[in-house]
């Protein structure tokens, strides 16, 4: 009976000194080359009956092409998919699992299912969502704002509507008096030297006092201000602004 080992594989064989038994000592070294894993190729129909942990099988010559290249290991009781080793195996392996608009059930992702901030500008590829892929009614702008109450503002002053968001700036001046003549300028401090819109000078009328409005989309951050001119007996009008956050 073979009673030593073999210090690289761990087989089993006979002493010189031990009493010659030929079949148990062949026996013994068979049983042990059977727990030996094999390496097989061929396709994927080909692959053994899983029996002994570690055996592998490359896939080659397979009639479906996402199949050929990938290495399965025999568990001892089922094939599974080893690591691939490179990345067009990886990328075949992919491509039966891609994910496509058709995979994704309707209402799988919604608004109570992305984490805040999930999603920001700076994510979202130039022209990645344009309006041919948005869905009548899936975006409503401004959806529920309301303008800010009417403040009045001091001539030349610089105001600031919102430091994050862009905001719709509605500015006013009405004279106090009939007969009077107002106009009105407005500068967005955005560069050099800023972005100047007049406002329509309101001709005298008799029995009617006079106003003019200026409307404008101001960027977030950015400033504003005003300057009225005033024809009359009367003071000059104040100005006076509303927001809506965009």
């Amino acid at each position: 009976m073979a009673s030593g080992k073999t210090p690289l594989r761990n087989r089993p064989y006979p002493f010189e000194t031990d009493a010659p038994d030929v079949a148990a000592d062949i026996k013994s070294l068979a049983l042990s080359v059977d727990t030996t894993p094999t390496a097989t190729v061929g396709t994927l129909a080909e692959r053994p009956t899983p029996s002994a942990a570690g055996n592998r099988h490359l896939v080659q010559g397979d009639s479906t092409e996402a199949n050929n290249g990938i290495e399965w290991v025999d568990t001892g009781s089922a094939w599974v998919v080893a690591v691939p080793e490179s990345e067009s195996v990886l990328s075949s392996m992919l491509k039966a699992l891609a994910v496509t608009t058709a995979k994704i059930a309707e209402g799988a992702v919604t608004a109570a299912k992305l984490a805040a901030s999930a999603v920001t500008t700076e994510k979202i590829a130039d022209e990645a969502v344009t309006g041919a892929k948005l869905g009548e009614g899936t975006v409503r702008l401004l959806a529920g704002a309301t303008y800010s109450t009417s403040e009045a503002r001091e001539a030349e002053v610089q105001y600031e509507a919102s430091a994050t968001r862009p905001a719709l700036v509605v500015v006013h001046a009405t004279t106090g008096k009939e007969n009077e003549k107002v106009a009105m300028t407005v500068t967005i401090h955005q560069g050099t030297p800023g972005i100047v819109i007049n406002g329509n000078t309101g001709g005298a009328v008799a029995g009617h006092t006079c106003s003019v409005t200026v409307t404008f989309i101001c960027p977030a951050g950015v400033k504003w201000s005003c300057n009225v001119q005033h024809e009359g007996e009367g003071a000059t009008p104040v100005p006076a602004s509303s927001y809506l956050l965009l």
